[in-house]
């Protein structure tokens, strides 16, 4: 079971998740700092803290708004998973693995190695040396009429 955090600061939770706790319209996120841990639970729309767990298109996942507790954990801008365990009905996770979260906006390692000298096309450039017509300090060529 895991939650996926996003970099908005939300997370998913997973269809495991989401059914481990009773398929909720509502949670609750916990934080015991003295133990380094947060928890996810169900709960009521009248209840202290409750926030909606809305659900994604057709899929079993719920989000939800996690960007405080990100915050406590000292993870804001952090994008990725963290696993989390049942105990007593509540789903628990450690705020140090939200803490060792990659940075949102690092880029991704590439999935497909180039070969050694071959050429990789930059889009938005040209490939030949000459300004464009028209550039900025380019000579007028002389018409003859």
């Amino acid at each position: 079971m895991y939650v996926r955090v996003n970099r908005t600061g939300s997370a998913s939770l997973s269809r495991k998740a989401v059914e481990a706790i009773g398929n909720p319209d509502y949670v609750v996120v916990l934080v015991d700092r003295e133990r380094g841990l947060f928890g996810i639970r169900r709960a009521e729309p009248h209840d202290l803290g409750a926030r909606a767990a809305r659900k994604v298109g057709t899929g079993y996942t719920r989000t939800i708004r996690f960007s405080d507790l990100l915050r406590i954990a000292g993870a804001t801008k952090r994008m990725g998973a963290v696993s989390v365990k049942l105990e007593d009905g509540i789903l628990v996770g450690s705020l140090s693995d939200l803490a060792k979260l990659p940075l949102a906006g690092e880029p991704r390692p590439r999935k497909r190695k180039e070969k050694e000298g071959e050429f990789v096309a930059v889009p938005g450039q040209r490939g030949t040396s000459s300004p464009s017509k028209g550039a900025f300090g380019s000579e007028r060529e002389e018409m003859p009429f």
